[in-house]
């Protein structure tokens, strides 16, 4: 991670889900989480203008052609989110 920005970034949690179906037809779209077996060096904030790196290790998965990897990382006790699709 790297915070371009000029505010600290306290790190709330980093969750990985697969997705698969329609989104925009919320019947057929269906979001499976892919919970971390190991985590390493998970910070509890970003400094501005610095980096930061974070190794989630999660269960061996495959990728369909209709699916897709979203991943959220989400800000403490803010409603900064940042999501991360990989198709």
């Amino acid at each position: 991670m790297e915070n371009k920005s000029g505010v600290r970034f306290d790190f709330d949690y980093l969750n990985i889900f697969k997705g698969n179906g329609n989104k925009k037809r919320n019947a057929s779209y269906q979001e499976l989480p892919l919970g971390p077996i190991y985590i390493y060096n998970k910070p509890k904030q970003v400094l501005p203008n610095t980096k930061a790196e974070v190794v989630y290790v999660v269960p061996k998965f495959t990728i369909r052609d209709n699916e897709k990897i979203e991943v959220r990382l989400q800000e403490l006790n803010t409603s900064r989110l940042v999501r991360l699709f990989w198709k």
